[in-house]
């Protein structure tokens, strides 16, 4: 280990948080996109597509340059959202079955 690591002075801190954050605007591009796919297989659009995408959306002046997102970024966010969807309409699905449930036990 290199010395002086046990000092205050050389630790790091506040680095934490402060990397970009994509903006609503392209968080909302992003989800149509996936949910289009979901509906449809054959809009089924990859990373790099969306990517594509996003750049032709620069060109045509709808979004800025610095929110075009590395196709990287669009891959990482495709899988957090992906689990965060599948997370949440399982909690759905649940909630419906528990109801069912119980109008069925109160029938009886």
């Amino acid at each position: 280990m290199p010395k002086g690591w046990v000092f205050l002075a050389n630790a790091k801190f506040g680095k934490k948080g402060k990397e970009k954050r994509i903006k609503a605007e392209i968080v909302n591009i992003l989800k149509q996109f996936f949910l289009n796919r979901n509906l449809n297989p054959k809009n089924k659009r990859t990373a790099k597509e969306m990517h594509k995408e996003l750049l032709r959306f620069m060109h045509a002046r709808e979004i800025e340059e610095d929110n075009v997102l590395q196709l990287t970024t669009i891959q990482n966010w495709i899988g957090r959202y992906a689990r965060e969807f599948n997370r949440e309409g399982t909690a759905i699905m649940l909630e419906t079955f528990k109801a069912i449930g119980s109008s069925l036990n109160s029938k009886n």
